[in-house]
């Protein structure tokens, strides 16, 4: 008698009161309203089917400046925006060209970047209390659609805005054949156009951090080694360590590096020590007093920071 469009592969129905209960492949939770046909969304996660299959993994999280959302996104080529406090997903966009990587909020709150695995960055308004998310730009220099194994090769893994808002900095993987590793590349914000490309890599750019004074970066990458930058001619710092050892920082996301030397250590159970390509990512709490680590064997770690010497207790795991 009557059908709603609801999208997504639908798992669960519940019919009650008048309304309907959806739940589908990727998570999300729906309510409809059989009389007037209005759908309200309680809850949207990210996997679901794309072509028919499991559309991947979620790879891409950033909290909003004011600590109110968070953003998400994926293999599945969406965009989620949530509310910290009530998990209700406020913002989406359902309609990326590939895959997405990363995404970084711009300090003023109001644009997300988005890494698409082409090599394109997308970049979004959004408005508190709008459930749009409303495309504002697209811009690219590497292309990895061309690669042999695309879209399971290259890709754009990092991205993050410098703290004043001016600059953005994206790290990459190699383009393929004659190409050397990847390379951070720095955006002007106001046009959108390119500042400067910093090369020195020889592996895949995985994380990037910037000093709160906007003027330099480090990047580690996949082999792994931390370079150090001058964001706005993209020279590298030979000496960086030294020059930069009492910088602060605006992030530290790198696995590599003298504050969190420590989270490399001996699991319960395992006979080898974990390697610096066993830890994924580190983030640091904004009073600096605590690091957080993620690895590759299911664990969030939680240690005193700086984290020093890996003979330190044990930190606390979930």
């Amino acid at each position: 008698v009557k059908t709603f469009e609801v999208g997504g592969s639908i798992r669960s129905v519940h019919l009650h009161d008048g309304n309907i209960l959806v739940g589908t492949f990727e998570g999300s939770i729906l309510e409809i309203n059989v009389q007037s046909g209005q759908t309200e969304v309680i809850m949207m996660g990210h996997g679901g089917a794309k072509e028919s299959r499991y559309a991947g993994e979620t790879w891409g999280l950033d909290t909003s400046p004011d600590n109110e959302h968070y953003a998400s996104v994926g293999d599945d080529r969406t965009i989620r925006v949530h509310h910290v406090e009530s998990h209700e997903c406020v913002a989406f966009f359902n309609e990326l060209p590939h895959r997405a990587r990363a995404c970084s909020w711009h300090p003023d709150g109001k644009q997300l970047a988005v890494a698409i695995h082409d090599g394109s960055i997308m970049v979004f308004e959004f408005h508190p209390g709008s459930s749009e998310l409303r495309q504002v730009a697209q811009f690219q220099k590497r292309n990895f659609t061309q690669l042999p194994m695309f879209p399971n090769q290259g890709g754009i893994d990092e991205l993050r805005f410098s703290p004043d808002g001016c600059m953005l900095a994206t790290g990459s993987h190699s383009e393929g054949k004659n190409a050397t590793g990847g390379a951070v590349d720095v955006w002007r914000t106001d046009k959108w156009t390119l500042m400067s490309s910093c090369k020195g890599h020889t592996s895949f750019v995985r994380h990037v951090d910037w000093t709160v004074d906007s003027q330099y970066l480090q990047s580690s990458d996949g082999n792994p080694e931390l370079l150090f930058w001058s964001a706005r001619d993209g020279a590298q710092l030979k000496g960086g360590a030294t020059m930069l050892k009492n910088a602060k920082r605006a992030s530290f996301s790198t696995n590599v590096g003298w504050p969190v030397q420590g989270v490399i250590r001996k699991l319960p159970g395992f006979v080898k020590e974990m390697d610096m390509t066993d830890i994924n990512m580190c983030d640091v709490s904004p009073d600096e007093s605590l690091l957080v680590s993620g690895d590759d064997f299911g664990n969030v770690a939680l240690y005193n920071y700086p984290c020093l010497l890996y003979t330190s207790p044990s930190p606390r795991d979930s």
